[in-house]
């Protein structure tokens, strides 16, 4: 508890009600099952006695940027940043117009998968694929696109050659598990 709000100085025994994990429904009295919408809930906790104190509930992990960023606001609406926010330098995640494209049907590029590496700390293909750049949800993803993608990757995590095919080969085999996609 200490390290979760020193200040607060709770004990076991300050605690009501605990969960795991990012997605507790949210209580409403007139859903005795929890309310399933919206999604990515904050709750603001000043009214329980806790000031600056925020909560969030049915925060489901598809939309976890969205709820990312809906946190940051409610954060930035309470307190001041330490320093000047650095804005994004557009495009779609990198840099507009550079790099070359994964494939021709979608907009991510080999910068982007550099700029998600170095700034956003992916560590492997579903990262940077699924996660950030959302390729892999489009049900077009290609075998050319995630050998282009482990590629731009490599040099960045220190791959070699063999575990960078080793990588596609991973990341293909999960694809297929978990999505029942196989690539050609």
């Amino acid at each position: 508890m200490g390290k979760f709000a020193p200040g607060l100085s709770l004990t076991r025994s300050d605690v009501l009600m605990a969960w795991a994990g990012v997605r507790p429904i949210t209580a409403d009295r007139r859903y005795p099952k929890g309310k399933r919408l919206p999604f990515n809930v904050v709750h603001d906790l000043a009214p329980e006695g806790l000031p600056n104190m925020l909560a969030l509930s049915w925060g489901i992990i598809a939309n976890h940027r969205s709820t990312a960023r809906a946190l940051a606001r409610a954060v930035c609406s309470r307190i001041r940043p330490s320093r000047p926010a650095k804005p994004r330098q557009g495009g779609y995640i990198a840099l507009p117009g550079t790099g070359r494209r994964l494939q021709d049907d979608y907009p991510a590029t080999d910068d982007d998968v550099r700029f998600c590496v170095e700034r956003e700390h992916a560590r492997d293909l579903n990262g940077v694929l699924f996660s950030r750049t959302g390729l892999g949800w489009t049900g077009r993803l290609t075998a050319d696109a995630v050998l282009a993608a482990a590629l731009a990757m490599a040099p960045l995590l220190s791959w070699g050659g063999s575990r960078t095919l080793e990588e596609c080969d991973g990341f293909k085999a999960k694809l297929k598990v978990d999505h029942c996609y196989e690539l050609m």
